[in-house]
């Protein structure tokens, strides 16, 4: 047993474990730990998922130096400040729902039909500018 977890029956090193092994035994804190720096869940979902990616290219290379907890920590934390720190999360952080745009773009309109429905009430023979 090692950081309150139990380790797979039978294999001896981390680097041995398998994807499922790791999912299974620290997944779910894995995915809280995005879930706390990511801003929404959908963005926590995407975070771990990469995490996955990352933890499954990357186990081979595992060299043991620190616990795994601790590598598959750092994994996901980096994984998480690069979400938050690249230009397609800045676009979508400040992106507004179609329905907010939409309500906008109707106000901006209503003055527009108001000053041309206020200028086809003028008299014919009103002078023009």
């Amino acid at each position: 047993m090692r950081d309150g977890h139990h380790e797979p029956a039978g294999v001896e090193r981390p680097e041995e474990w398998t994807i499922e092994e790791i999912l299974e035994l620290y997944g779910d804190h894995l995915f809280r730990l995005c879930c706390l720096y990511m801003p929404t869940r959908e963005q926590a979902e995407d975070a771990f998922q990469e995490t996955t990616i990352r933890i499954w290219k990357g186990l081979a290379s595992f060299r043991g130096k620190s616990q795994i907890q601790t590598w598959l920590n750092r994994i996901a934390i980096n994984t998480c400040k690069n979400h938050l720190s690249s230009s397609y999360f800045h676009f979508w952080k400040n992106a507004q729902p179609v329905e907010a745009i939409q309500e906008e773009a109707a106000a901006e309109e209503e003055p527009e039909d108001s000053i041309l429905a206020a200028l086809h009430s003028l008299p014919k023979n009103t002078e023009r500018f």
